[in-house]
């Protein structure tokens, strides 16, 4: 098996989260921070044993998807809550905590099989709840890296969840 990872995100608070605990994780790793990056090549040349997503905002290619085992972090106790914006339209909800889900990623969105769930307090600014996500994301890489475990089939009934505009997230 493969000690090589990509870590893939667009976010800066996921970044320093993983810099911060680099030193906790044995192997090769890599980042990239855009979608330009992310390329059948590149991953070709890693051949890395997992590609982590945290917050990327675009669809990845099944050709990807089908040739590199690529997770994903979901904010929601996934089948519940698949889809977009999932922190505004839990808040929006009602909830004080939620799970955020590894999942295998695959063409259908949010519906792979769950590595771990780990639960996450949403309490604080969307800022604040971001960071917290990011420290709970890094431990679930570090215990997958350890433990490379087989991801479950989600069970329970699909709630999804609609993207939300700015406009809704306004607070009078």
């Amino acid at each position: 098996m493969s000690n090589t990872y990509l870590i893939a995100s667009t976010k800066q608070w996921n970044i320093d989260a993983f810099m911060q605990e680099r030193h906790r994780f044995s192997g090769s790793w890599s980042i990239i921070t855009s979608n330009e990056d992310l390329t059948d090549e590149l991953l070709s040349a890693l051949s890395p044993r997992y590609v982590f997503f945290l917050h990327w905002n675009w669809i990845v290619p099944a050709s990807i998807l089908s040739s590199h085992e690529c997770v994903c972090f979901h904010m929601t106790d996934v089948p519940f809550g698949r889809g977009g914006s999932p922190l505004q339209n839990l808040i929006a909800r009602g909830f004080e905590t939620t799970q955020l889900s590894a999942l295998k990623m695959t063409e259908e969105l949010d519906a792979g099989p769950v590595y771990r769930k780990e639960e996450l307090f949403l309490g604080g600014s969307a800022d604040e709840i971001f960071h917290r996500s990011a420290r709970v994301a890094i431990d679930i890489i570090d215990w997958m890296v350890e433990n490379e475990p087989v991801p479950v089939e989600q069970v329970g009934k699909v709630t999804k969840f609609a993207r939300r505009r700015p406009a809704q997230s306004m607070i009078t």
